[in-house]
């Protein structure tokens, strides 16, 4: 059976019941999506009028070292963005940052980072301020 072949090639654990119209899906998968596809793969089919997904979604047990490395990439990408809200002059010495922080917090962090270079004589922030709250 078509609808059968279609279920066994994408994923072995699925399982594809036909009556005239209707198909019912079963089994197992590890992303919502996966399910939604073979749904709609088998949706479009000619002559299916109802589709009964009864695929369970059972996501892989996640690894704590996978988790935390998604987390610390998240956090470079978000950090890689904010740092090039921050304009640096330097003149005779003197660093001047301009720019929009998230808050008074960040604003420190930013000042307090610019402070530990070591040509850094005069650091000053005037410029730079949160951002107001949405």
């Amino acid at each position: 059976m078509l609808i059968q072949g279609l279920t066994m090639q994408t994923n072995p654990d699925l399982l594809a019941r036909t009556h005239p119209g209707w198909v019912t899906l079963e089994g197992t998968v590890e992303r919502w999506s996966q399910r939604e596809d073979t749904e709609r793969a088998v949706r479009n089919l000619a002559g299916v009028k109802i589709v009964v997904n009864k695929i369970a979604v059972t996501p892989a047990k996640p690894v704590t070292e996978d988790v935390r490395k998604a987390i610390e990439q998240a956090l470079d990408r978000r950090a890689e963005r904010e740092a090039r809200r921050i304009r640096v002059d330097v003149r005779d010495g003197a660093v001047t940052l301009t720019g929009l922080v998230h808050s008074w917090a960040e604003r420190q962090s930013v000042l307090s980072s610019s402070t530990r270079c070591p040509t850094n004589r005069y650091p000053s922030a005037p410029m730079m301020r949160p951002v107001a709250a949405a």
